[in-house]
């Protein structure tokens, strides 16, 4: 499979985040959950960060309903 540019970005994010745990920012007007927040463009990477390795929970578009989508997951 090919990779797109887009794609790669978000590839580097998960490199990054995976070896610096704990990026990002918590969204506590969001999710009262302890998860973390990585902007890459106009998406948002939602992570979990309390073990090794991460958990990436959603990588979903900024202007999506995020506490919806998290209910759901």
């Amino acid at each position: 499979m090919r990779q797109t540019a887009g794609q790669g970005s978000f590839f580097e994010a998960f490199d990054k985040l995976g070896r610096t745990p704990g990026m990002g920012h918590k969204r506590e007007d969001l999710t009262s959950y302890p998860l973390l927040f990585w902007p890459v463009g106009a998406y948002l990477i939602i992570y979990r960060a309390e073990q090794r390795p991460i958990e990436i929970v959603a990588v979903a578009r900024g202007s999506r309903d995020i506490p919806a989508l998290l209910r759901r997951r």
